[in-house]
């Protein structure tokens, strides 16, 4: 099959506004592209893994050290959990066991930043 035979595929003779995408995403062309994409993309993770085998047979004599260093280069460990909002957020108000209330003019502000304005006040 030829590049034209290929490119043919990929027309349309309908009005439809998206036709030519449908064909598209229905021809060999974009099967190839995917398939060739996912091809690369095996080959790149491969050649990490392997790079990270390499460089930390380098560095770490430990075999289990190794070990987990090659077992995390590969399956990197996902961030599942969302972040947390902040402890005395408005909405939640203070913090229980907390004597002192959080004015207007200290809502954001860090502890050592509120001490100091209470050490110079």
């Amino acid at each position: 099959m030829t590049a034209m035979q290929l490119l043919a595929q990929t027309t349309t003779d309908s009005n439809d506004l998206f036709g030519g995408f449908k064909d598209f995403f229905d021809s060999d062309v974009w099967l190839v592209v995917r398939n060739v994409f996912f091809f690369f993309l095996v080959v790149f993770w491969l050649a990490s893994a392997f790079w990270v085998y390499k460089d930390a047979r380098r560095r770490i004599e430990d075999p289990w050290l190794l070990a987990m260093a090659v077992a995390l280069g590969i399956f990197p460990p996902r961030r599942s959990r969302r972040a947390r909002p902040a402890r005395s957020s408005p909405a939640r108000g203070p913090v229980p066991g907390c004597a002192a209330g959080v004015g207007a003019d200290q809502r954001g502000v860090g502890r050592a930043a509120r001490a100091h304005r209470v050490a110079v006040s």
